[in-house]
């Protein structure tokens, strides 16, 4: 008998870490879950390893379809208590009264039915949102890390800033300044992963820059990444001196520089700009997502994320 699996009577059970492979998320965040929402293994006793029944599976499952159709954490768990609905047929004789908003059963009964292809990247669902969320109070980096990468990669950098990280560091920030920590560590580590990974391009030299002197910053490193997936050799210069930013410039032999600015004085902006567009001829220099009124008329501006890789494929086209 396998050791993640074993069997009571004629009821197998499964353990926390093959359990938490099944479902894909961390073995962390299934303890969490026991210890907060009390759905865990039914039959656990004290001073032995947790085991789940095929119940108990069954159970989180349906916790996981819950969160998929927007339910929070504890809605899910209270819905998934009172029913062990796994299939459609179940699903359309919902019990009232679990909490759970009235648009949550078409969530679940589209996510059963085959999917149907768009031209729109999904949007991240509420189990990824919850996923994230449970490892973050578990302080399960690697699971962070994960979820994150695989949903930029599936959706692309810019919806994962946009539709999880922002609502996600909001949260994270009210809970305690450990966690917030730990998802900007996870987040900078996930978005320099993708800009190093990423296959060296063969098109026109790009080089994305803080402000020289300035640390970069987290939506910096998201705009990097989203660069490396554009067809363009992308280089991401380090937070160094003005004099040696220039250096950096004229080595990389960039053709544009995206330059991220957002509270600096304007008229360090605009020296830097005026000193590129004279030192650097012929180079395209954009500035962003700060408002800076005073630049000179040729230097592109963007005024986000989104805008900053827009205007970076129209700079390279």
């Amino acid at each position: 008998m396998r050791g993640d699996v074993e069997a009571s009577g004629e009821m197998p059970t499964l353990t926390v870490s093959a359990l938490a492979k099944r479902l894909g998320v961390a073995p962390a965040t299934l303890r969490t879950w026991d210890r907060r929402y009390g759905i865990g293994p039914s039959a656990h006793r004290h001073g032995r390893h947790r085991r789940y029944s095929t119940d108990d599976v069954a159970r989180l499952e349906c916790m996981l379809r819950a969160l998929d159709g927007g339910a929070s954490s504890a809605d899910a768990a209270r819905y998934a208590l009172n029913t062990t609905a796994t299939s459609l047929s179940e699903i359309e004789h919902l019990p009232s009264g679990f909490g759970v908003r009235d648009d949550f059963v078409t969530s679940v009964k589209t996510r059963v039915s085959p999917p149907v292809r768009t031209d729109s990247p999904a949007r991240p669902n509420g189990a990824d949102i919850a996923r994230i969320d449970a490892a973050i109070v578990a302080r399960d980096l690697v699971s962070v890390h994960r979820t994150l990468e695989r949903i930029a990669l599936e959706r692309g950098v810019v919806a994962l800033w946009d539709e999880l990280v922002t609502p996600l560091v909001t949260r994270a920030r009210g809970l305690d300044p450990e966690s917030a920590a730990l998802f900007v560590e996870c987040l900078t580590g996930v978005f320099t992963t993708l800009t190093v990974d990423a296959p060296i391009g063969t098109g026109v030299p790009v080089l994305a820059s803080p402000m020289p002197g300035s640390p970069p910053p987290l939506e910096f490193r998201a705009l990097a990444a989203a660069l490396a997936r554009l067809p363009v050799n992308l280089r991401v210069a380090a937070p160094v001196s003005r004099s040696a930013f220039g250096s950096s410039v004229v080595g990389s032999g960039a053709a544009v520089v995206m330059l991220w600015a957002v509270d600096e004085p304007a008229e360090d902006v605009l020296a830097l700009t005026r000193w590129l567009r004279r030192r650097c001829r012929g180079v395209a220099v954009a500035v962003g997502p700060g408002e800076y009124a005073d630049l000179p008329r040729a230097v592109a501006r963007f005024g986000s994320l989104t805008g900053g890789v827009r205007c970076a494929a129209d700079l390279t086209v």
